[in-house]
């Protein structure tokens, strides 16, 4: 399953008394009342702030970060988390999906292993693992297991809250 198909999987889950902000590429409009999307064109930071201090501000339920978490610079990680921790329930959650890259290397390996590499598939993975600049060391390589979000959000102590 792709990670589009993944957000639009958690967001049908949600009870219809329940709010979620859904933040990510590909998602133009969800077809729901109770999300809420970003504005892709504003800051993630100055769209929560905004948001906060909007007379209809109501903390959100659940907050899933698809595909995103992995872009902001490291630098700023501490931060973002921070804001978005702002504008969720106490008892609210928040899913962060990021590629897995070292998933992407090994395949990307096993294309070029090959007699014949499927051309787009090298594309593509290339693309993922380096699509970030100057900086993509700073970036990417920090989300490259299943749990490292979790043991990150652990030591910063905003897992459980």
């Amino acid at each position: 399953m792709n990670f589009i198909d993944y957000t639009l999987e958690l967001v049908n889950e949600l009870p219809p008394d329940r709010i979620a902000l859904v933040v990510g590429a590909g998602f133009k409009v969800i077809d729901n009342s109770n999300v809420k999307q970003n504005d892709p064109e504003m800051d993630l930071n100055e769209w929560i702030e905004a948001y906060r201090n909007n007379r209809f501000f109501q903390r959100f339920d659940k907050i899933i970060l698809s595909r995103v978490l992995e872009h902001f610079p490291q630098r700023s990680v501490d931060w973002y988390l921070y804001n978005i921790y702002t504008i969720l329930q106490d008892t609210g959650q928040l899913i962060c999906v990021v590629p897995d890259m070292k998933a992407c290397s090994d395949e990307l390996a096993k294309e070029f292993k090959k007699k014949t590499p499927d051309m787009f598939k090298v594309n593509r993975l290339t693309y993922e693992l380096l699509s970030e600049g100057d900086h993509v060391w700073d970036r990417h390589s920090t989300w490259t297991c299943e749990n490292s979000v979790k043991k990150y959000l652990e030591m910063e102590g905003l897992l459980d809250r």
